[in-house]
């Protein structure tokens, strides 16, 4: 199940981060704010090929989400198989 990690700069977040991914069962990627920056332009459309492909190039040239190192491919890959219909289940997938 995701969770979000929310604090202000300079307050130790990105310690915590890292304090979690040191478990074996969890992953927190870098910090990012892209999840919040496309809820206008992307939570009340209808989601389809075209709108995958506009998602995935808004994702990748978002500010700090080059940190996740991620391949563009394989994200647009797990997208168009699992076909999701909302923001929150686009973001999920990222």
């Amino acid at each position: 199940m995701p969770f979000f990690i929310l604090g202000n700069p300079r307050s130790g977040t990105s310690m915590f981060r890292l304090m979690l991914n040191a478990h074996s069962k969890i992953t927190v990627p870098p910090e990012s704010g892209f999840a919040l920056w496309f809820v206008d332009k992307y939570s009340n459309i209808e989601f389809n090929q075209e709108i995958y492909l506009q998602f995935i190039n808004d994702l990748f040239i978002a500010k700090k989400f080059e940190t996740w190192e991620l391949d563009s491919e394989k994200v647009l890959q797990l997208i168009n198989k699992e076909k999701p219909s909302s923001y929150q289940s686009i973001i999920e997938l990222v």
